[in-house]
Formats: C-alpha cells, structure tokens, sequence
C-alpha cells in the first residue's frame, strides 16, 4: 500500500499561496484542521485538505463568508439551497459591478473636464460627480412626475453630448457666480439664462420637447428638496436665490414654453 503522503503548512502555502497565517487561522476556527505530528506537533496536511482547501478558496472567492463556507463543507451533497445563494451572491456581485462601472464613468469624466477647463471650483466638480452616482435614483424620481419615455429620452445623451452637457453647466455656474446680485433683467443675465437653455435643450430633438410639453403641468408638483439630495446644488442659498429670480424673470419675459 502506497504511503499517505503529507505536507508541511509552509509547503501549503508555497502551493496554493494561502498565507501561513491564514492556514493557522483556519485551524483554529474550525475550518480546515490538519493532523498533527505526534513528535513535533506540527500541522500535516493531506491531499484531502488541499482539496478542501481549494474549495474554499473557491467559495471565498464567488462571495461567500467563512461561516457560509463551513456549513457547505458540512453537507455531503448540494441542493436547491446552494442554488438559492448562489444566485444571491451573483446578484450582490452584479450591483457592485455596476457601481465600479459607474464610478470608472464618473472618474472618466472629471478627467476629461478637467482637461477641458484646466481648473474647476471643487463644489461645482463634486456636484457633477455625486449627480452621476445617483443616476439609477434621479431616474426613479423623474418618473414619479413624467412618463417613462420622457424620462429614457434624457437618459439616451452619448458621450460626446454628456461631455459637452458637463462643460455647459459648468460655464454655466462659472457665470452664475460672477454675475450672482445682478439685477435679473440687465442684458447680462438675460444672454446667461438664454443661452443656457438653448444650449441644453438643443441636445434634443423636436419628438422630445412635444412630448414634453403635454407634461408641464406636473411641474409645478416636482419636489426640489427630494432633487437636492440627488444631486447638490453647487450654488450657495444666496446664488441659488438669485438664480431662481433670473429664472423665473426670463420665463415670464419669453413666454418659454409656449407656442
């Protein structure tokens, strides 16, 4: 009969690159308990441990706690259950997924901004930057008070219209702030809102802003502070003000919105 073959812990960690310290640790919890010499009281490890071993490095690595691990290991045979957390932890991983891919989008961006503009007031480049991560959310809340195909027209832009969207608002916010105590009908303020609002209404299309139009009256239900949280305003309460009056003047003067 062929002699069990044995390894040292240091021999473990050299194969399957689990540190020494992890395997004591494992031992000590329960988890994986190597024999022992008898002379030395050195761990030994078979090639039934390694085996174990590899599974939990496996289920370690698709998510699952130690604890998780060691009730798996317990059962002979898997059923639906393991199933059932399989499909939990994939979803888990797919929600961090998605935000990895959403913050790499957001550090994309404010690069490229920052490219663009050579330097940018941090308040008005984290305002943009917490705007993207709660995208999924500010699509939520529009459709609260537009219908979903309104809302999917906004959220269609390409990169290029997102980018040229970002350097508008913040060219933008950029004038806000010098021209901020103005009086809100010097040609000045007037040309700022006007051309903000070309500038941003002409990334769409004519379908969009019909659509649009039908759906104004819910306007006036739209609850700004719930917007607030979602996205931070980068003007200060006194800009803010005085960027409403602007505003409303303009609309008032324009007849903005009605045809």
């Amino acid at each position: 009969m062929e002699k069990k073959k044995f390894y040292s812990i240091g021999e473990i960690a050299d194969k399957t690159g689990v540190s020494i310290r992890t395997l004591h640790y494992y031992d000590d919890i329960g988890l994986l308990t190597p024999a022992k010499d008898e002379s030395s009281g050195h761990r030994k490890y078979s090639e039934d441990d390694i085996m174990k071993l590899q599974k939990i490095i496996s289920y370690k690595f698709i998510g699952f706690s130690l604890e998780q691990i060691k009730e798996i290991l317990s059962e002979q045979k898997f059923n639906m259950n393991l199933v059932d957390s399989l499909m939990m932890q994939k979803k888990l991983f797919e929600k961090e997924k998605k935000r990895i891919e959403t913050s790499i989008s957001a550090i994309d961006r404010a690069i490229k901004i920052i490219h663009e503009h050579g330097e940018i007031d941090s308040v008005v480049l984290m305002s943009l930057i917490r705007s993207m991560q709660t995208e999924d959310k500010q699509r939520e809340w529009l459709e609260s008070y537009f219908d979903k195909d309104v809302v999917d027209m906004i959220y269609v832009q390409t990169e290029g219209e997102m980018q040229k969207l970002d350097n508008v608002f913040i060219d933008f916010t950029k004038r806000v702030k010098e021209l901020v105590g103005s009086p809100v009908d010097s040609p000045e303020v007037i040309n700022l809102i006007e051309e903000y609002m070309k500038s941003t209404l002409s990334l769409f299309d004519d379908n969009f802003m019909e659509t649009l139009a039908t759906q104004t009256g819910n306007l006036d239900e739209i609850n700004y502070d719930e917007l607030e949280k979602l996205a931070p305003t980068p003007f200060s309460k006194e800009e803010e003000e005085w960027l409403n009056k602007a505003m409303e003047y303009y609309i008032e003067q324009s007849n903005f919105g009605e045809n």
